[in-house]
């Protein structure tokens, strides 16, 4: 019989296929590429990004953050690709 292996919830977020509901500052810098927490509030101050302080922490939901993103997207001007003429 042959065994098939389940992804659990968790596995998948490691490998960034799912958010978590709540993200986290060092979320954040793994999903954008950033190198400190200080980029990512610099990101808030500058761009919006909607964080909210809890405690000593600072976090976005989930929803949130993808309207943000999908916002940001939106107004980036796109590329357009041109064939030879």
């Amino acid at each position: 019989m042959r065994q098939t292996s389940r992804a659990t919830l968790h596995d998948l977020q490691v490998a960034g296929l799912i958010l978590p509901p709540v993200l986290t500052t060092h979320d954040l810098r793994r999903i954008l590429g950033l190198k400190s927490t200080s980029a990512v509030l610099a990101m808030h101050r500058r761009e919006g990004l909607p964080l909210a302080k809890l405690g000593r922490r600072f976090v976005v939901t989930r929803q949130a953050f993808t309207r943000w993103l999908d916002e940001r997207a939106d107004a980036s001007p796109t590329l357009s690709v041109q064939g030879p003429q």
